[in-house]
């Protein structure tokens, strides 16, 4: 699965957010996400992993929540799950 790091000037790389971008599993990208990721970085201090996880339909559930566990996992101890503002409610892996 394709990833990104956004990394702002005066970050802490020790400390990782996963951003798990909106859109039901259905839609989202880097693309229409990217912009918020880096915000919420450049709020938090940390350095932010993107997910390009697979989406609904070409990838029936859990795919993409398979997907964004294992990133997490790998990502760092002290990964923070972090969710848009258009999830209503955000399950950290």
């Amino acid at each position: 699965m394709p990833a990104y790091w956004l990394d702002a000037p005066g970050i802490d790389p020790s400390q990782v957010l996963v951003f798990v971008h909106g859109g039901g599993f259905q839609l989202g990208s880097l693309r229409s996400h990217g912009e918020l990721a880096a915000r919420l970085g450049r709020a938090s201090g940390m350095r932010v992993l993107f997910p390009e996880y697979r989406l609904v339909p070409d990838h029936p559930f859990p795919a993409a929540i398979d997907e964004v566990h294992r990133c997490h996992s790998r990502a760092s101890p002290t990964a923070t799950a972090a969710c848009s503002a258009t999830i209503r409610s955000c399950h950290p892996c």
